[in-house]
């Protein structure tokens, strides 16, 4: 059984893996520029979360691959107490998600205006063919459609349309960098929208009493989300049976 299992999973899950690392690179880079264009220095910017992968310049490590490709940092050479920063602090947590998203709405565009857009007819999945100007509100519609795909079998079904294991990947990267780019701006920990607050308080209140609120917060959230997952299991019980 596991013979045959493993390959067909590999087949999947190592274009899965180089899309997050690619996602992850793009979210950085987007960083990376703005930091370097506002004058603030970067220590790291690393690639992944959890143990070192790989990390270059060897004798000044600046760039660091990690294990996890499901996020990454960019270590800023100012601290959060330099009052004088907060506003370009900000404008770089938020150009990491912009960076993703017009990354995104980039490959859509690109796609449509070259493959065509996939839409279904009758039970057959066909390729429409669009202008370069009918591309791009396609490709700002296809940010929202995104949303509403959320499993590996959602984007399989687009290969046929496609026919192309490279265009398909594109279009799979697309998606992905578009939620990352997305998710990153809500206000949970260690995204960017955490950061973002963070500063947004430290600017008007100062860094102490940001801190104290971000760490009543932090204790909010945990017990939000505690409370959501006992209520789906709890729902998944009663589905069941169980109670």
């Amino acid at each position: 059984m596991w013979e045959h299992t493993l390959p067909v999973v590999w087949e999947f899950t190592w274009p899965l893996l180089i899309t997050m690392y690619a996602v992850v690179l793009v979210h950085g880079c987007g960083h990376l520029i703005a930091a370097r264009l506002l004058g603030i220095g970067v220590e790291t910017i690393s690639i992944g979360l959890g143990p070192k992968l790989a990390a270059f310049p060897r004798d000044n490590p600046f760039w660091r691959i990690c294990w996890l490709p499901v996020g990454g940092y960019v270590r800023l050479q100012t601290a959060y107490e330099d009052e004088g920063s907060y506003g370009k602090k900000i404008a770089v947590s938020c150009s990491g998600p912009l960076l993703s998203v017009l990354f995104a709405f980039a490959i859509f565009f690109v796609l449509f205006a070259i493959k065509g857009v996939p839409a279904i007819e009758g039970r057959e999945f066909k390729l429409l063919q669009l202008s370069i100007v009918d591309s791009v509100p396609a490709a700002m519609r296809s940010l929202v459609w995104t949303w509403r795909v959320w499993t590996i079998g959602d984007l399989i079904t687009f290969f046929p349309a496609y026919n192309s294991a490279v265009t398909w990947w594109f279009f799979l990267v697309a998606i992905c960098s578009s939620k990352f780019g997305i998710l990153n701006l809500l206000p949970l920990p260690t995204l960017d929208g955490w950061s973002i607050l963070r500063l947004i308080l430290a600017s008007f209140a100062g860094a102490e009493t940001a801190a104290k609120t971000m760490k009543w917060l932090l204790w909010f959230v945990i017990g939000l989300l505690t409370m959501v997952v006992a209520y789906v299991i709890w729902l998944d019980l009663v589905e069941f049976g169980i109670v």
